[in-house]
């Protein structure tokens, strides 16, 4: 076979007589051997195409008849006028597969060059253009916590994937949506977009997704795993506190209870808290800012079990607090002998007792009054210092000769000192 290497070839015919009738003869020849022109045939894998798809393009390089053998050498495969890649023949046949075009209408050529015996040419994919659509998508969405609770923080997390054979990273928006109404956006990275909120209400939430798609893939829509996603009541804990504690009989005492959530609950609960003496309800209180208050002057002398007992509201649970024991003290004053007859000129003595009742604790100051004219009365001590036993007290009236005669009731009084709460007593004195 002449190739186009070593043309023109030098072509020598020699005849040798072998029978004796002719004689011997020779002749030359210059044979030209030329490149034999070559065509392409290009194909592709699959046309259309969807973004990040893998598409391998097939240039079959040929010789145009008369030609013939198997062309070598490279094709460069373009789109446009812009190369993306280049194959290698073998048997004829070069490849170039590529998942990088973008979402368009791409028009596909090749160039072959040549190599010893082949000229190049160009080709052009049959079917032009290769066309690139977006990818199909879909959403995967998921809730950090379900079943959750009121004021509880929720992450929701949206993952937008390529739908196969699609392939490459969703970039853009996620819209998340509470029913129909949307409830906040979050922006892709890697693929994922996250929403978090603490303000769902409580009830049961149909969380659904919606991806408007970018340049490369399209929009789809998504719906929580495991929807919906359930908001209970938040727990909630009350305590209770004593403006003073120990008080005095008569003394005004503001009770306030706060009522809280439980983590991870949040927020500020509403509604009515009912103040109890034992088992017995003293009075109410509304919540504001989770604080309800009640004052009252009207416990007993005792030691009183207050609690409190939160009714609940839309979002929080009810709950009751542990126990305050309000210890409401008082004292009593008695004076001995309880009636005295005495001419004039004369002294009549009595003894006062003070008692504290319930531990109270304090300085009582005593006082008389009533006494007839002409006369004086005095305490002596004047004052008693409760420490938790009775404390005793003489009381003497002095009558001078120009006392009034008759009978007249003498009012011995204790005070306690620096709080609002005082006691008397009576007792008869008759002058003659």
């Amino acid at each position: 076979t002449l190739t186009v290497s070593g043309s023109p070839h030098t072509i020598n015919a020699v005849y040798t007589n072998t029978d004796g009738g002719f004689s011997g003869s020779s002749g030359t020849l210059s044979q030209a051997v030329n490149p034999a022109p070559t065509s392409t045939t290009v194909a592709s894998s699959v046309n259309p195409s969807v973004f990040g798809q893998s598409v391998r393009f097939t240039a079959t390089v040929s010789p145009v008849a008369p030609g013939a053998g198997t062309p070598t050498g490279t094709v460069t495969f373009l789109d446009g006028a812009s190369s993306i890649g280049t194959g290698t023949l073998s048997g004829g046949v070069a490849t170039f597969t590529t998942s990088a075009l973008a979402v368009s209408s791409h028009t596909i050529t090749t160039s072959y060059g040549g190599d010893g015996n082949f000229k190049g040419n160009t080709g052009s994919l049959a079917g032009n253009p290769q066309v690139i659509n977006k990818a199909n998508t879909t959403t995967a969405v998921a809730s950090s916590v379900n079943p959750s609770v009121f004021g509880q923080s929720v992450r929701f997390t949206a993952t937008v994937s390529p739908v196969a054979p699609g392939a490459g990273t969703p970039t853009g928006t996620v819209t998340f949506l509470d029913g129909a109404s949307s409830i906040g956006t979050g922006t892709l990275s890697g693929g994922v977009a996250t929403f978090t909120t603490s303000a769902l209400a409580v009830s049961s939430h149909a969380i659904t997704t919606s991806y408007g798609g970018d340049g490369n893939f399209k929009g789809n829509t998504g719906s929580l795993a495991g929807n919906p996603q359930v908001i209970n009541k938040a727990n909630t804990t009350t305590a209770v506190a004593s403006s003073v504690n120990p008080s005095v009989f008569g003394q005004s005492v503001t009770f306030t209870a706060t009522v809280s959530p439980v983590a991870p609950g949040a927020g500020t609960p509403t509604g009515t808290v009912t103040f109890l003496d034992g088992a017995s309800s003293i009075g109410t209180g509304t919540l504001s800012g989770g604080v309800a208050t009640f004052t009252t002057s009207a416990l007993a002398v005792s030691s009183h079990t207050i609690t409190t007992s939160y009714g609940g509201d839309g979002n929080f649970t009810p709950s009751t607090s542990t126990s305050v024991t309000q210890v409401v003290q008082d004292f009593s004053i008695t004076a001995t002998p309880s009636a005295q007859t005495i001419p004039s000129g004369h002294r009549a003595v009595y003894s006062i007792t003070v008692t504290p009742i319930s531990g109270l604790t304090g300085t009582i100051a005593l006082s008389c009054s009533g006494a007839p004219p002409n006369s004086t009365c005095s305490v002596s001590p004047s004052t008693a210092n409760l420490q938790g036993t009775a404390v005793a007290s003489t009381v003497t009236l002095s009558a001078n000769m120009n006392v009034n005669h008759g009978t007249f009731t003498l009012t011995f009084t204790g005070a306690l000192v620096g709080r609002n709460l005082t006691h008397s007593t009576t007792v008869q004195l008759t002058v003659k």
